[in-house]
């Protein structure tokens, strides 16, 4: 069995992998530098109606907020949680304990994350990943919920599962957020 350097001193206890912790810590900057991206995308396009005058056309025909909007909130959004969850120093748990309290800090960001996606209406061509986001972030939170109390208990082989329940959620996570945040781009 390979030993993490907190594990080799307090033999006892088994630390969350440093894989496990770097993950979360590049979920956190992959899910930024997704959302970001987005707001690289151009103007919406303006055009000249019967009258000669420009016009604004808003994304999706009318229903749902324009490009513009869509990504300011999008982007407020992600920035807050970015900011916040960056607090927590996920990449660097003291042990289980630690990293279990520090995810426990993550939840209620992930929770305010969902809300406010959800409370944004997208542009009618982008709906469909729009609600995709908000459900991978829904099905991570509960991943993170059910495999968070492992991290505490102390039975070496819980932790292990649960530390390892979490990486591999994080990396399938990180992977299909930003396939959907490309999604997006590609159609805005």
């Amino acid at each position: 069995m390979h030993m993490t350097t907190n594990q080799a001193a307090n033999a006892d206890v088994l630390a969350p992998s440093p894989g496990t912790a770097r993950r979360m810590a590049v979920l956190i900057a992959v899910m930024v530098s997704s959302v970001l991206l987005i707001a690289c995308g151009g103007d919406d396009e303006k055009s000249a109606n019967s009258s000669g005058t420009d016009t604004t056309e808003q994304s999706g025909g009318g229903e749902g907020l324009s490009k513009n909007e869509y990504l300011t909130q999008v982007n407020a959004a992600q920035t807050t949680f970015a900011s916040e969850s960056q607090k927590l120093d996920l990449a660097k748990p003291k042990g289980p304990k630690d990293f279990q309290n520090k995810l426990e800090g993550l939840i209620p960001l992930v929770d305010d994350l969902v809300t406010e996606l959800d409370d944004i209406e997208p542009p009618k061509q982008v709906t469909t990943e729009h609600d995709m986001l908000v459900a991978q972030l829904e099905d991570y939170k509960k991943v993170l919920e059910d495999n968070i109390g492992g991290l505490g208990g102390g039975d070496q082989d819980q932790v292990r599962k649960a530390a390892g329940a979490i990486g591999q959620a994080s990396s399938k996570f990180s992977s299909t957020f930003d396939r959907t945040i490309k999604d997006i781009n590609a159609k805005l």
